[in-house]
């Protein structure tokens, strides 16, 4: 785990219970997903999904943090991952090529209300 990585979980993880705003920016890149995909696989860099996020959200957190939680939902099964990118020196994180929310992210967007929006 990187020094970063650590950084943001723990900006977002207080006595272990997982903030609200640890919620909204992971129901934020799922919705995200969404809408770029809009029912088809694709292949997203998280370029692409943090420009969505920039256009359609009032307030973006750092790319650090949607990158982080970009790799978090690919690994608890919310986002599928066709490939993981090769790491670079000059953006030290996991970056995924996207092709869309699995059943269970759908699904999760549908119990939060997925209209998060501004």
């Amino acid at each position: 785990m990187s020094v970063s990585f650590i950084d943001c979980q723990l900006r977002y993880f207080k006595a272990g219970v997982v903030s609200n705003e640890y919620n909204r920016i992971e129901r934020v890149v799922l919705t995200a997903v969404k809408r770029l995909c809009g029912g088809q696989r694709r292949k997203l860099t998280f370029g692409q999904i943090y420009r969505e996020l920039v256009r359609s959200q009032s307030s973006v957190p750092a790319i650090g943090v949607c990158v982080t939680t970009v790799d978090t939902l690919v690994r608890e099964g919310l986002l599928t991952s066709v490939k993981t990118l090769e790491p670079d020196r000059s953006f030290p994180y996991t970056q995924h090529l996207i092709s869309g929310l699995t059943e269970i992210g759908a699904a999760s967007l549908m119990d939060t209300g997925a209209g998060v929006t501004r």
